[in-house]
């Protein structure tokens, strides 16, 4: 292979990560579309073959050259449209088959890390799956990855060219950009600001477990969702108001009090993945920008909801000054410890997705099934597919997804640590934490109530029972 290109610091990253569990899922990134219509695969064939000439990652090698991993662009074989047939499949097989395409591990040095399928359950009734290896997209990426596809197979159609947005910027140049910022004086002045950060604060964040920790972590995971009752959000988007903080800000300040409450801990750590696409040109590219922020929490005895918010708040805003400096120097630069039983520095993070109506068909997918809705596109009718994914990459990885409609939260856990029951029930308390920091604002977190008034009463009569 030929022309090879460095990797940037996360992707070197995921690359040790896929050495120690080459057929894990965990970082495997997917969409998938429900499509009913007369899907024309010769055309959606040919608009795969555009998408992937304007993208060349997407036909990416990975390798060990000389001890260091390299990428290599464009020489995995051409990407081809893969049809699988199950018509009359019921939906509990239709879901095994979607879950399949989407986790199926990726043979980096050969095959590439990227494929496109197709799985027809009808003469006009399918799904499309769209499934990446998270070291050559994010979810960013893969919206883009469909929308330009479904646009080209729209054009193709009409004999058009496709509307795209201008050429993006490849990835090579955010990489190139990353090692100049790490040469410079710059990357010296983040570095300390992170140890700051860091200072003092204790590198593991133990939840409690329904099982001992594993000697090794094994990647594999689970589930739970949850969608934001409306009045929660609404009385969320009022307190926020009333803190001076985004409801952001507020959610995660909810999430640290939760963590709080659960371990005991008042000083402690946990990441936020989020972007770095810092210029317009980087919005329609693909590729992995994506870094984790450390955000520490400090909760004491008096310590409130709003007090909370407002520190994460200019935290947050502290640390997206700061975005480019790479996680993964920052664990070296502290000198973690490397432990095979979990992930280093950080094993909680929380983060927010959000996908507006600008964006019909991001907004489709991050409202999923639940929400029940169509969307016309390129002579088809489209309709979410949700699919369960990047599950065991931490202990508990919160994403909320935002719409102009809803906001859910996605609790991704390491299924050898936790039971679903038991993180069914961590999500209850956070969203009765949060209602509840909201409702009485004064009051310390340590003291706001996790279970709602019907539940404190079943409690209690429980305790009435017995002693009578």
């Amino acid at each position: 292979m030929t022309g090879t290109l460095p990797l940037s610091a996360g992707q070197e990253a995921m690359w040790f990560l896929n050495r120690l569990a080459p057929d894990s899922a965990a970082y495997n990134v997917v969409m998938a579309l429900r499509v009913r219509g007369p899907l024309d695969l010769a055309e959606l064939g040919r608009a795969l073959d555009a998408v992937v000439d304007r993208h060349p990652i997407l036909r990416a090698c990975f390798a060990d050259v000389a001890g260091t991993p390299r990428m290599f662009p464009g020489a995995a074989p051409a990407v081809r449209l893969e049809v699988r047939e199950a018509e009359g499949a019921g939906e509990a097989r239709l879901r095994e088959l979607v879950a399949e395409a989407g986790s199926a591990p990726f043979d980096m040095a050969r095959d590439g890390v990227f494929r496109l399928v197709v799985i027809r359950t009808g003469p006009e009734t399918a799904v499309l799956v769209c499934a990446a290896h998270h070291l050559v997209t994010d979810a960013v990426a893969q919206g883009v990855v469909l929308r330009e596809l479904l646009e080209a197979y729209r054009a193709s159609g009409c004999g058009e060219s496709p509307q795209w947005p201008a050429e993006p910027v490849p990835f090579e140049e955010f990489v190139s950009g990353e090692r100049e910022l790490l040469a410079s004086a710059r990357a010296a002045e983040f570095e300390e600001y992170w140890r700051g950060v860091c200072a003092g604060a204790p590198y593991v964040l133990e939840l409690p477990a329904d099982r001992p920790r594993p000697a090794r972590a094994d990647y594999t995971g689970a589930s739970h969702e949850v969608t934001v009752p409306p009045q929660v959000w609404e009385k969320v988007r009022s307190g926020a108001a009333e803190a001076g903080t985004t409801p952001f800000s507020l959610l995660l300040a909810g999430f640290q009090a939760l963590l709080h409450r659960y371990t005991g801990e008042g000083d402690f750590l946990i990441g936020m993945p989020t972007t770095t696409r810092l210029s317009r040109r980087s919005r329609a590219a693909v590729g992995c920008f994506v870094n984790t922020v450390v955000v520490r929490a400090g909760v004491g005895g008096t310590t409130t909801l709003p007090e909370l918010a407002v520190e994460a708040q200019r935290q947050v805003r502290a640390g997206m000054g700061r975005v480019s400096y790479p996680f993964s120097h920052l664990t070296r630069a502290l000198g973690v410890p490397r432990d095979p039983s979990r992930s280093p520095l950080v094993q909680v993070t929380f983060t927010m997705v959000s996908a507006g109506r600008s964006e019909p068909l991001m907004e489709l997918i991050a409202e999923g099934e639940e929400a029940g809705r169509e969307l016309e596109l390129a002579g088809l009718r489209l309709a979410a597919f949700d699919v369960p994914q990047q599950e065991g990459q931490f202990d508990l990885a919160v994403e909320l997804l935002q719409t102009s409609r809803s906001v859910k939260a996605v609790f991704r856990y390491r299924a050898d640590l936790y039971d679903a029951a038991t993180v069914e029930r961590l999500a209850e308390h956070y969203l009765r934490l949060v209602e509840a920091g909201v409702d009485e604002p004064g009051t310390p977190v340590r003291r706001l109530s996790l279970v709602n008034r019907s539940e404190r009463d079943r409690i209690l009569s429980f305790g009435l029972g017995a002693m009578s």
